[in-house]
Protein backbone atom coordinates (compact mmCIF):
# COMPACT_ATOMS: atom_id res chain seq x y z
CA UNK A 1 0.00 0.00 0.00
CA UNK A 2 1.43 3.75 -0.79
CA UNK A 3 0.64 5.71 1.92
CA UNK A 4 1.26 9.46 -0.09
CA UNK A 5 -0.86 7.46 -2.74
CA UNK A 6 -3.62 7.42 0.24
CA UNK A 7 -3.15 10.91 1.38
CA UNK A 8 -3.03 12.59 -2.08
CA UNK A 9 -6.82 10.51 -2.17
CA UNK A 10 -8.05 11.44 0.90
CA UNK A 11 -7.24 15.22 -0.05
CA UNK A 12 -9.40 14.95 -3.15
CA UNK A 13 -12.12 12.99 -1.20
CA UNK A 14 -11.74 16.56 1.26
CA UNK A 15 -11.55 19.04 -2.01
CA UNK A 16 -14.45 17.43 -3.58
CA UNK A 17 -16.50 17.90 -0.26
CA UNK A 18 -15.38 21.34 -0.67
CA UNK A 19 -16.95 22.39 -4.09
CA UNK A 20 -19.80 20.49 -3.04
CA UNK A 21 -20.84 22.21 0.02
CA UNK A 22 -19.55 25.72 -1.57
CA UNK A 23 -22.02 24.86 -4.74
CA UNK A 24 -24.50 24.02 -2.30
CA UNK A 25 -24.23 27.55 -0.44
CA UNK A 26 -24.30 29.28 -3.90
CA UNK A 27 -27.33 27.40 -4.36
CA UNK A 28 -29.71 28.03 -1.73
CA UNK A 29 -31.12 31.38 -3.39
CA UNK A 30 -32.28 29.99 -6.71
CA UNK A 31 -31.86 26.15 -6.20
CA UNK A 32 -32.60 25.30 -3.09
CA UNK A 33 -33.46 21.73 -3.70
CA UNK A 34 -29.80 21.18 -5.52
CA UNK A 35 -28.15 23.20 -2.95
CA UNK A 36 -29.75 20.24 -0.02
CA UNK A 37 -28.50 17.64 -2.07
CA UNK A 38 -25.34 19.08 -3.10
CA UNK A 39 -24.75 19.72 0.69
CA UNK A 40 -25.50 16.16 1.72
CA UNK A 41 -23.25 14.66 -1.38
CA UNK A 42 -20.35 17.07 0.55
CA UNK A 43 -21.54 15.56 3.96
CA UNK A 44 -21.38 12.43 2.62
CA UNK A 45 -17.83 12.63 1.05
CA UNK A 46 -16.28 13.97 4.77
CA UNK A 47 -17.45 11.14 6.00
CA UNK A 48 -15.55 9.19 3.68
CA UNK A 49 -12.89 10.73 3.98
CA UNK A 50 -12.80 9.72 7.95
CA UNK A 51 -13.33 6.41 7.47
CA UNK A 52 -10.35 6.60 4.97
CA UNK A 53 -8.14 8.23 7.48
CA UNK A 54 -8.38 4.60 9.79
CA UNK A 55 -8.28 2.42 7.13
CA UNK A 56 -8.58 2.85 2.86
CA UNK A 57 -10.66 -0.39 2.92
CA UNK A 58 -13.65 1.17 5.13
CA UNK A 59 -15.02 3.39 2.63
CA UNK A 60 -15.54 0.05 0.14
CA UNK A 61 -18.94 -1.24 -0.25
CA UNK A 62 -17.21 -5.08 0.68
CA UNK A 63 -14.14 -4.41 2.43
CA UNK A 64 -13.89 -8.08 2.13
CA UNK A 65 -13.11 -7.96 -1.87
CA UNK A 66 -10.12 -5.07 -1.02
CA UNK A 67 -8.32 -4.46 -3.89
CA UNK A 68 -5.36 -1.58 -3.87
CA UNK A 69 -4.84 -1.53 -7.51
CA UNK A 70 -9.10 -1.02 -8.10
CA UNK A 71 -8.50 1.47 -5.41
CA UNK A 72 -5.72 3.46 -6.68
CA UNK A 73 -7.84 3.31 -10.34
CA UNK A 74 -11.26 4.36 -8.74
CA UNK A 75 -13.14 1.69 -10.15
CA UNK A 76 -14.77 0.94 -6.83
CA UNK A 77 -18.08 0.37 -4.99
CA UNK A 78 -18.12 2.78 -2.28
CA UNK A 79 -20.18 2.85 0.96
CA UNK A 80 -23.30 5.83 1.01
CA UNK A 81 -24.63 8.07 3.89
CA UNK A 82 -25.83 5.56 5.98
CA UNK A 83 -23.55 2.86 5.49
CA UNK A 84 -20.80 5.67 6.31
CA UNK A 85 -22.54 6.16 9.74
CA UNK A 86 -23.39 3.20 10.69
CA UNK A 87 -19.23 1.97 10.27
CA UNK A 88 -17.85 5.12 11.91
CA UNK A 89 -19.91 4.02 15.03
CA UNK A 90 -20.15 0.59 14.89
CA UNK A 91 -16.15 0.11 14.07
CA UNK A 92 -15.13 3.31 15.71
CA UNK A 93 -17.37 3.64 18.63
CA UNK A 94 -17.93 7.24 20.12
CA UNK A 95 -16.55 8.72 16.91
CA UNK A 96 -19.20 10.37 15.75
CA UNK A 97 -21.56 11.79 18.78
CA UNK A 98 -25.16 10.68 18.66
CA UNK A 99 -26.11 14.54 18.45
CA UNK A 100 -24.48 14.70 15.02
CA UNK A 101 -25.28 11.47 13.61
CA UNK A 102 -28.97 12.23 14.24
CA UNK A 103 -28.65 15.75 12.97
CA UNK A 104 -27.22 13.81 9.79
CA UNK A 105 -29.27 11.40 9.46
CA UNK A 106 -32.37 14.25 9.33
CA UNK A 107 -31.08 15.81 6.94
CA UNK A 108 -30.29 12.69 4.67
CA UNK A 109 -33.30 11.29 5.59
CA UNK A 110 -34.98 14.72 3.79
CA UNK A 111 -32.53 14.60 0.99
CA UNK A 112 -33.47 11.10 -0.23
CA UNK A 113 -37.23 12.26 0.08
CA UNK A 114 -36.49 15.36 -2.06
CA UNK A 115 -34.83 13.05 -4.87
CA UNK A 116 -38.05 11.36 -5.25
CA UNK A 117 -40.59 13.20 -4.57
CA UNK A 118 -42.02 16.99 -3.90
CA UNK A 119 -41.67 17.57 -0.62
CA UNK A 120 -45.03 19.42 0.41
CA UNK A 121 -44.16 19.71 4.48
CA UNK A 122 -41.08 21.60 3.42
CA UNK A 123 -42.56 23.45 1.39
CA UNK A 124 -45.16 24.59 4.39
CA UNK A 125 -43.42 24.14 7.76
CA UNK A 126 -42.80 27.71 8.10
CA UNK A 127 -46.09 28.92 5.99
CA UNK A 128 -47.18 30.58 9.44
CA UNK A 129 -44.17 32.56 10.13
CA UNK A 130 -44.13 34.25 6.57
CA UNK A 131 -45.21 37.90 6.04
CA UNK A 132 -47.98 36.92 3.85
CA UNK A 133 -49.99 40.61 4.17
CA UNK A 134 -46.31 42.14 2.76
CA UNK A 135 -45.82 39.92 -0.25
CA UNK A 136 -49.61 40.94 -1.34
CA UNK A 137 -48.88 44.35 -1.18
CA UNK A 138 -45.80 44.33 -3.07
CA UNK A 139 -47.97 42.24 -5.87
CA UNK A 140 -50.77 44.15 -5.68
CA UNK A 141 -48.47 47.30 -6.29
CA UNK A 142 -46.84 45.70 -9.36
CA UNK A 143 -50.42 44.39 -10.18
CA UNK A 144 -52.22 48.19 -10.04
CA UNK A 145 -49.11 50.30 -10.96
CA UNK A 146 -47.81 52.84 -8.76
CA UNK A 147 -47.77 56.92 -9.40
CA UNK A 148 -44.57 58.61 -7.65
CA UNK A 149 -43.70 55.93 -5.58
CA UNK A 150 -47.32 55.66 -3.89
CA UNK A 151 -49.64 52.78 -4.23
CA UNK A 152 -53.36 53.85 -4.38
CA UNK A 153 -54.54 50.53 -1.57
CA UNK A 154 -58.12 51.66 -1.91
CA UNK A 155 -58.58 51.22 -5.78
CA UNK A 156 -60.33 47.78 -6.10
CA UNK A 157 -58.72 45.06 -8.31
CA UNK A 158 -60.17 42.10 -10.41
CA UNK A 159 -61.22 38.77 -9.32
CA UNK A 160 -58.61 37.44 -11.99
CA UNK A 161 -56.09 39.80 -10.50
CA UNK A 162 -56.66 38.59 -7.04
CA UNK A 163 -56.32 35.23 -8.30
CA UNK A 164 -53.37 36.05 -9.63
CA UNK A 165 -51.41 37.83 -7.00
CA UNK A 166 -52.42 34.91 -4.55
CA UNK A 167 -50.73 32.63 -6.68
CA UNK A 168 -47.42 34.83 -6.88
CA UNK A 169 -47.87 35.16 -3.19
CA UNK A 170 -47.82 31.42 -2.99
CA UNK A 171 -45.17 30.52 -4.95
CA UNK A 172 -42.79 33.46 -3.16
CA UNK A 173 -44.08 31.94 0.45
CA UNK A 174 -42.86 28.43 -0.90
CA UNK A 175 -39.22 29.51 -1.99
CA UNK A 176 -39.00 31.52 0.96
CA UNK A 177 -39.78 28.91 3.42
CA UNK A 178 -38.18 26.07 1.53
CA UNK A 179 -34.85 28.47 1.59
CA UNK A 180 -35.13 28.93 5.48
CA UNK A 181 -35.79 25.06 6.18
CA UNK A 182 -33.24 23.94 4.32
CA UNK A 183 -30.66 27.02 5.69
CA UNK A 184 -31.57 26.52 9.30
CA UNK A 185 -30.46 22.13 8.47
CA UNK A 186 -27.50 23.40 6.69
CA UNK A 187 -26.61 25.53 9.45
CA UNK A 188 -27.47 22.72 11.85
CA UNK A 189 -25.27 19.81 10.09
CA UNK A 190 -22.63 21.99 9.20
CA UNK A 191 -21.86 23.33 12.49
CA UNK A 192 -21.97 20.04 13.81
CA UNK A 193 -19.46 18.39 11.42
CA UNK A 194 -17.22 21.97 11.45
CA UNK A 195 -16.97 21.11 15.03
CA UNK A 196 -15.81 17.81 14.13
CA UNK A 197 -12.80 18.38 11.82
CA UNK A 198 -11.43 21.36 13.94
CA UNK A 199 -11.81 19.04 17.45
CA UNK A 200 -11.88 15.50 17.76
CA UNK A 201 -11.23 14.62 13.66
CA UNK A 202 -8.44 17.44 13.51
CA UNK A 203 -5.63 14.98 13.60
CA UNK A 204 -6.89 14.28 9.90
CA UNK A 205 -8.20 17.48 8.46
CA UNK A 206 -5.52 19.81 9.87
CA UNK A 207 -3.49 20.26 6.86
CA UNK A 208 -7.16 21.03 5.07
CA UNK A 209 -8.17 24.13 7.31
CA UNK A 210 -7.70 26.60 4.75
CA UNK A 211 -10.65 24.78 2.55
CA UNK A 212 -12.81 24.15 5.42
CA UNK A 213 -12.85 27.69 6.21
CA UNK A 214 -13.80 28.66 3.47
CA UNK A 215 -17.52 26.38 3.31
CA UNK A 216 -17.74 28.09 7.11
CA UNK A 217 -17.76 31.12 6.05
CA UNK A 218 -20.19 30.09 2.78
CA UNK A 219 -22.69 28.17 5.52
CA UNK A 220 -22.39 31.85 7.92
CA UNK A 221 -23.48 33.98 5.06
CA UNK A 222 -26.43 32.16 4.38
CA UNK A 223 -27.50 32.62 7.76
CA UNK A 224 -29.25 35.84 6.32
CA UNK A 225 -32.09 33.45 5.38
CA UNK A 226 -32.60 32.79 8.59
CA UNK A 227 -33.27 36.70 9.62
CA UNK A 228 -36.81 37.19 8.75
CA UNK A 229 -37.77 34.33 11.28
CA UNK A 230 -35.72 35.62 13.91
CA UNK A 231 -37.14 39.67 13.12
CA UNK A 232 -40.80 37.84 13.11
CA UNK A 233 -40.05 35.92 16.45
CA UNK A 234 -38.21 38.72 18.03
CA UNK A 235 -41.38 40.00 20.13
CA UNK A 236 -42.27 36.97 20.80
CA UNK A 237 -39.05 36.14 22.53
CA UNK A 238 -38.73 39.57 24.10
CA UNK A 239 -41.81 38.84 26.19
CA UNK A 240 -40.38 35.24 27.14
CA UNK A 241 -37.08 37.41 28.18
CA UNK A 242 -39.47 39.62 29.86
CA UNK A 243 -41.10 37.10 31.78
CA UNK A 244 -38.38 35.33 33.33
CA UNK A 245 -37.81 32.76 30.48
CA UNK A 246 -34.03 32.40 29.87
CA UNK A 247 -33.33 32.41 26.46
CA UNK A 248 -29.66 32.46 25.02
CA UNK A 249 -27.52 32.96 21.83
CA UNK A 250 -27.69 29.79 19.91
CA UNK A 251 -24.53 28.44 18.94
CA UNK A 252 -25.91 27.46 15.47
CA UNK A 253 -27.81 30.79 14.21
CA UNK A 254 -25.90 33.22 16.16
CA UNK A 255 -29.27 34.50 17.63
CA UNK A 256 -30.40 35.14 21.12
CA UNK A 257 -33.52 32.86 20.01
CA UNK A 258 -32.57 29.39 22.36
CA UNK A 259 -35.06 28.15 25.00
CA UNK A 260 -33.50 27.07 27.96
CA UNK A 261 -34.19 24.85 30.76
CA UNK A 262 -32.28 23.50 33.43
CA UNK A 263 -33.28 20.07 34.56
CA UNK A 264 -31.06 20.23 37.71
CA UNK A 265 -27.56 19.50 38.77
CA UNK A 266 -26.69 21.77 35.90
CA UNK A 267 -28.04 19.41 33.58
CA UNK A 268 -29.64 22.39 30.76
CA UNK A 269 -32.48 21.35 27.00
CA UNK A 270 -32.14 24.18 24.73
CA UNK A 271 -34.31 24.23 21.41
CA UNK A 272 -33.74 27.45 19.28
CA UNK A 273 -36.90 29.15 18.09
CA UNK A 274 -34.88 30.26 15.12
CA UNK A 275 -33.33 27.39 13.42
CA UNK A 276 -34.52 24.83 15.44
CA UNK A 277 -31.48 23.30 16.94
CA UNK A 278 -31.27 20.95 19.89
CA UNK A 279 -29.10 21.12 22.40
CA UNK A 280 -28.08 19.61 25.76
CA UNK A 281 -24.89 20.44 28.02
CA UNK A 282 -24.03 20.56 31.61
CA UNK A 283 -23.32 24.50 33.00
CA UNK A 284 -21.57 25.12 35.96
CA UNK A 285 -20.02 27.68 37.62
CA UNK A 286 -16.05 27.76 37.07
CA UNK A 287 -14.34 26.34 40.08
CA UNK A 288 -11.24 29.11 40.46
CA UNK A 289 -11.79 31.56 43.32
CA UNK A 290 -11.24 34.74 41.30
CA UNK A 291 -13.23 33.67 38.03
CA UNK A 292 -17.24 34.27 37.58
CA UNK A 293 -17.71 32.37 34.25
CA UNK A 294 -19.64 29.44 33.68
CA UNK A 295 -18.77 26.47 32.19
CA UNK A 296 -20.92 24.69 29.45
CA UNK A 297 -19.60 21.44 28.92
CA UNK A 298 -20.51 19.02 26.61
CA UNK A 299 -19.54 14.85 25.53
CA UNK A 300 -17.45 15.15 28.64
CA UNK A 301 -15.93 17.84 28.70
CA UNK A 302 -15.63 22.06 27.97
CA UNK A 303 -13.88 25.23 29.12
CA UNK A 304 -14.42 28.36 31.57
CA UNK A 305 -16.22 30.75 29.66
CA UNK A 306 -13.76 33.61 31.07
CA UNK A 307 -10.37 32.13 31.86
CA UNK A 308 -10.84 29.31 29.35
CA UNK A 309 -9.92 26.76 32.10
CA UNK A 310 -10.33 23.34 30.75
CA UNK A 311 -12.24 20.64 32.24
CA UNK A 312 -12.30 17.22 31.62
CA UNK A 313 -14.95 14.33 33.09
CA UNK A 314 -12.99 14.03 35.96
CA UNK A 315 -13.18 17.66 37.27
CA UNK A 316 -16.79 17.81 36.30
CA UNK A 317 -17.76 14.75 38.52
CA UNK A 318 -15.73 15.73 41.20
CA UNK A 319 -17.59 19.72 41.28
CA UNK A 320 -21.25 17.97 40.98
CA UNK A 321 -20.70 14.89 42.71
CA UNK A 322 -18.11 15.37 45.28
CA UNK A 323 -16.43 12.76 47.39
CA UNK A 324 -17.60 14.25 50.40
CA UNK A 325 -21.23 15.40 50.01
CA UNK A 326 -22.34 12.32 47.83
CA UNK A 327 -25.79 11.03 48.42
CA UNK A 328 -27.35 7.69 49.03
CA UNK A 329 -30.78 9.45 48.91
CA UNK A 330 -31.61 6.90 45.57
CA UNK A 331 -31.99 4.10 47.75
CA UNK A 332 -29.57 1.82 45.76
CA UNK A 333 -26.97 1.92 48.64
CA UNK A 334 -24.28 3.07 44.99
CA UNK A 335 -22.84 5.81 43.91
CA UNK A 336 -21.31 6.85 40.51
CA UNK A 337 -22.10 3.96 38.30
CA UNK A 338 -21.05 3.85 34.19
CA UNK A 339 -23.38 4.82 31.66
CA UNK A 340 -25.02 2.23 29.48
CA UNK A 341 -25.18 4.86 26.59
CA UNK A 342 -21.79 6.29 26.64
CA UNK A 343 -18.98 4.37 28.49
CA UNK A 344 -16.53 4.01 26.18
CA UNK A 345 -16.47 8.00 25.44
CA UNK A 346 -14.99 9.16 28.08
CA UNK A 347 -12.43 6.38 28.82
CA UNK A 348 -14.58 4.03 30.57
CA UNK A 349 -15.61 6.94 33.69
CA UNK A 350 -18.55 6.09 35.97
CA UNK A 351 -20.10 9.35 34.39
CA UNK A 352 -23.72 9.01 36.56
CA UNK A 353 -24.06 10.36 39.64
CA UNK A 354 -27.68 10.31 41.48
CA UNK A 355 -29.58 12.87 41.47
CA UNK A 356 -31.18 12.18 45.15
CA UNK A 357 -34.91 11.16 43.81
CA UNK A 358 -33.75 7.25 42.41
CA UNK A 359 -32.97 8.87 38.83
CA UNK A 360 -29.00 8.80 37.53
CA UNK A 361 -28.13 11.71 35.27
CA UNK A 362 -24.92 11.05 33.15
CA UNK A 363 -22.42 14.11 32.72
CA UNK A 364 -21.36 13.33 29.50
CA UNK A 365 -24.65 12.56 27.08
CA UNK A 366 -26.82 14.43 30.09
CA UNK A 367 -29.28 11.45 29.61
CA UNK A 368 -31.37 10.65 32.62
CA UNK A 369 -32.08 6.64 33.69
CA UNK A 370 -34.91 5.44 36.15
CA UNK A 371 -33.03 2.25 36.58
CA UNK A 372 -30.11 0.33 37.14
CA UNK A 373 -28.39 -2.38 35.27
CA UNK A 374 -25.82 -5.21 37.13
CA UNK A 375 -23.36 -7.03 34.53
CA UNK A 376 -23.91 -10.76 35.65
CA UNK A 377 -20.27 -11.50 34.79
CA UNK A 378 -18.48 -8.59 36.82
CA UNK A 379 -21.26 -7.42 38.66
CA UNK A 380 -20.33 -3.60 37.68
CA UNK A 381 -23.55 -1.55 38.06
CA UNK A 382 -24.62 1.00 34.97
CA UNK A 383 -27.36 3.35 34.85
CA UNK A 384 -29.97 1.93 32.36
CA UNK A 385 -31.00 -1.33 31.53
CA UNK A 386 -28.38 -3.75 30.11
CA UNK A 387 -30.10 -6.24 28.34
CA UNK A 388 -29.22 -9.19 26.59
CA UNK A 389 -27.07 -12.28 28.03
CA UNK A 390 -24.27 -10.16 30.40
CA UNK A 391 -23.20 -13.61 32.20
CA UNK A 392 -21.50 -15.00 28.37
CA UNK A 393 -21.82 -11.66 26.52
CA UNK A 394 -19.97 -9.30 29.00
CA UNK A 395 -20.87 -5.09 28.90
CA UNK A 396 -18.55 -2.48 28.48
CA UNK A 397 -16.12 -3.26 31.06
CA UNK A 398 -15.94 -7.31 29.96
CA UNK A 399 -15.93 -9.52 28.01
CA UNK A 400 -18.14 -11.84 29.60
CA UNK A 401 -18.02 -16.20 30.43
CA UNK A 402 -18.16 -17.07 26.58
CA UNK A 403 -14.92 -15.32 26.09
CA UNK A 404 -13.17 -16.86 28.19
CA UNK A 405 -13.09 -20.64 27.12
Amino acid sequence: MNKSKQKEMFKELVLNATDFMLSAAKELKDSPKFSLLHFCTGVELILKARLMDEHWTLILKDPGKANWRRFVDCTFQTVGMSQAIDRLTGIMPHTLPTRVEKAIKNIANHRNQMVHFYNEDVVHKHAKSLDMISIRKSLRSASKGSVAGKVDTEKPISEATTKRVNAIAEKVMRKTSIQQQIAAEQCRVWHHVYGLVCGPWSSAFSQHSDVLSSIQEAMTENKVYLEESYKELKDQLDHEIESGQRVDECDVCGYRSAIVVDWGLGSCWSTCRVCSAHDVFLEIKCANEDCSGTVKARDGQGECSECKDYYDIDRLLDIVNPPGRRSHKDGHGTDRVFCNTCAGAVGYKQSAVPQGDGTYLCLCCQETFTTLGTCEWCNETYAGELGGETFWLGCAMCDGRGNRD
